[in-house]
């Protein structure tokens, strides 16, 4: 953002303005790849939900839409062209489609910069591993689309919403609290430097990841996003809230817990589950491919830790 701003001062020194189309817009995307347009995005494409409904909710306009599993898309944009999504974009379809701005989350897929080199199309890469790095992506965004006051007043209403989310938290109150990822085949624990992890500790709760971190690896700090689950870790940090992070059926998701409970009486010790406090909560609201919605999962995250 910082090179924007001051290629912005730049250009306004030169033509006397405070934005000059015909000045480019320079600035590093969330994994630190220089992002420039020659003027600001007039047709984009956004290869995942996050993404678009920033664009949307900013007033962009979108060429295209990309694929979404058990997703509405917006009225908007449903008789737009499909073009993929991050993991399997159509490369044929981007390029009729004539974008000026390519939208999609990095940590989605490694290479995906990689495969997109054939359109030639400038690339904004998301990195959000908190509340902090969604909003920056908005702004970002909303740089790229001219659209500062729009991203301004967004962030604004988002940090507000946070704000009042909080307020509702119990004094004192901090339950041990897991993140499991999975399906109704496995699970995983969500670490701290998530997007998950990072709304849970706004959320109140006491993330018991990082003590299983330090048990599985022997330090907190490292990059591992999900851990493999292991009952004995559990057993020995004794969460009082799980919340099971999924993008599967909900009601698979609790047979596949609840078989677990079954082949592993262990479980049945731990202080969530006699509390009956194990909850399933849908992948898109907690993902890292975050939209303008995030103060939702907030509130959500607040009343599965704190039961309220």
């Amino acid at each position: 953002m910082r090179t924007v701003l001051l290629s912005l001062l730049f250009c306004s020194l030169l033509n006397g303005v405070t934005r000059a189309n015909s000045c480019p817009l320079i600035l590093d995307d969330g994994v630190g790849r220089q992002v420039m347009l020659a003027q600001p995005a007039q047709r984009v494409i956004a290869l995942s939900r996050g993404g678009l409904e920033i664009v949307l909710a900013l007033g962009g306009n979108v060429a295209g839409h990309p694929s979404l599993r058990g997703i509405a898309l917006p009225e908007a944009v449903r008789s737009l062209p499909m073009v993929g999504d991050v993991v399997t974009p159509n490369l044929e379809v981007l390029m009729q489609t004539a974008p000026d701005l390519i939208i999609a989350p990095a940590q989605a897929h490694g290479d995906v910069a990689e495969r997109l080199k054939v359109l030639q199309t400038p690339l904004y890469l998301s990195r959000v591993k908190s509340v902090t790095h969604a909003l920056r992506t908005i702004r970002d965004i909303g740089a790229l689309l001219n659209a500062d006051p729009q991203a301004a007043t967004l962030c604004a209403s988002l940090e507000r919403q946070l704000a009042e989310a909080r307020m509702t938290i119990p004094l004192g109150s901090q339950p041990r609290t897991v993140l499991l990822f999975g399906t109704s085949q496995s699970f995983f624990v969500i670490a701290p430097h998530t997007f998950a992890g990072d709304l849970l500790r706004l959320a109140g709760g006491e993330n018991v990841a990082t003590a299983i971190m330090r048990r599985q690896t022997g330090a907190p700090g490292t990059e591992m996003e999900y851990l493999p689950l292991s009952l004995e870790d559990l057993l020995q940090v004794d969460p009082e809230v799980i919340a099971v992070v999924s993008h599967g059926d909900p009601e698979l998701v609790t047979a596949a817990l609840n078989n677990e409970l079954g082949i592993h009486p262990a479980w049945r010790t731990l202080s969530a589950v006699q509390q009956g406090r194990v909850r399933v909560l849908p992948a898109e609201l907690l993902s890292s491919d975050a939209g303008p919605e995030f103060p939702k999962a907030l509130r959500l995250l607040i009343e599965v830790v704190h039961g309220r």
